[in-house]
């Protein structure tokens, strides 16, 4: 993405969700009888997406999803920059499932917002950072929301279930499997009640103790 700097360049290699670049892959996923999910840039128009789909192990589309949190440095006007405007879970052969791209991982609202929508699982197709900060922040998502998570980054891969990282292998060139278990949906009810729970913490008198505490802890620091 690095090299290609005009509009006229990102929409060449862009392309629609009817495009061959995803037939392709919808007939792979039927081959081989299994899921995929993945990245691509997305053309709706003139304008372009960074775009992740679900593609059922019959080969068809489940869903796709739009990021929603540029990464720094970034802005939505540029031609590859588009930024989401729906943040929804889709059913598939295993279940309800949230996708979340690569830099949306730092914001824990979008993973909430996709668990409250009945996601019991979540995937995260990236392309970035690959630290321990990267990887905590991720598990601190499957940990806030009660969730298995699932990061395929560049070099990395990381599987979180019940709370804790089941598997993790670094290099451009390994494969990770492993079992997981996918919990059942919560009810709409105890749906409610979380959303009431989460959002007591969004107040405004929360959101003013913790820059109280912010402006406490940098005091004491230069101190």
């Amino acid at each position: 993405v690095q090299k290609l700097r005009t509009a006229e360049e990102m929409l060449a290699i862009s392309e629609s969700i009817d495009g061959t670049y995803i037939q392709r892959f919808r007939k792979l996923a039927k081959q081989l009888k299994t899921c995929l999910c993945f990245g691509f840039a997305e053309r709706i128009d003139k304008e372009i997406y960074n775009s992740a789909v679900f593609i059922g192990s019959d080969g068809q589309i489940c869903g796709k999803y739009h990021k929603t949190q540029l990464a720094e440095g970034t802005h939505s006007s540029w031609p590859f920059n588009r930024v989401g405007e729906r943040l929804r879970a889709f059913d598939t052969p295993v279940g309800r499932v949230g996708v979340v791209i690569c830099n949306d991982r730092w914001n824990p609202l979008i993973a909430r917002t996709l668990v409250l929508d009945g996601a019991c699982l979540i995937l995260i197709p990236s392309y970035g950072s690959k630290n321990k900060a990267q990887n905590q922040t991720v598990l601190a998502r499957a940990r806030e929301n009660g969730v298995p998570i699932v990061e395929a980054n560049v070099g990395m891969n990381l599987i979180i279930s019940k709370g804790e990282i089941v598997a993790y292998k670094w290099g451009n060139d390994k494969i990770t499997t492993t079992t997981i278990e996918i919990p059942t949906p919560i009810s709409q009810k105890a749906a409610r009640l979380s959303e009431q729970e989460y959002l007591q913490y969004q107040q405004p008198e929360m959101e003013k103790r913790y820059q109280q505490t912010v402006k406490k802890f940098r005091l004491d620091s230069s101190s």
